[in-house]
């Protein structure tokens, strides 16, 4: 059977090189969701220790300078205590 003109078809060429351009596309777009995720947890994370620091900032303002000393250095002046204690109460 002939096809005359009015007969369109696709050629295995142009199938091919469509599904390869659709595969691309599809490839680029997973990556463009994954970079957003990354992006999206890093502005999490930042978020979360501007609050942390914006509260303990917060809870050393209220207190006196003499109880910020004996909180840095207790009894003793020289020995420096580097342990800081989050809202919750856990010790890091």
């Amino acid at each position: 059977m002939r096809k005359t003109k009015q007969q369109a078809c696709f050629t295995l060429v142009e199938v091919i090189s469509s599904a390869v351009i659709i595969a691309l596309g599809v490839t680029f777009m997973a990556g463009v969701l994954m970079a957003g995720q990354t992006f999206l947890q890093q502005a999490n994370n930042k978020s979360t220790a501007v609050n942390i620091a914006s509260y303990e900032l917060d809870r050393q303002l209220v207190k006196s300078y003499s109880d910020l000393e004996e909180e840095m250095f207790g009894s003793d002046p020289v020995v420096y205590n580097s342990e800081v204690v989050l809202a919750e109460g856990n010790s890091t």
